[in-house]
């Protein structure tokens, strides 16, 4: 019974953590703080994304 209600929390944690993110993104758009990608640039784009969250990572860990 102890890891059911373990789970259930977790995945309650979860959504409301979903929630949360989805309330920015739309507070984000709504804003007009967005970028507008091609399809055609999409991996491009991510890949930018992702190179620029290690250099934050690295700085934020020296």
């Amino acid at each position: 019974m102890r890891l059911v209600e373990q789970r259930e929390a977790r995945e309650v944690a979860k959504l409301e953590a979903l929630r949360e993110a989805a309330a920015i993104g739309f507070n984000d758009i709504e804003q007009g703080r967005f970028e507008v990608v091609a399809e055609t640039s999409l991996e491009e784009f991510v890949s930018g994304l992702g190179q620029q969250a290690s250099v934050r990572a690295m700085k934020s860990h020296s």
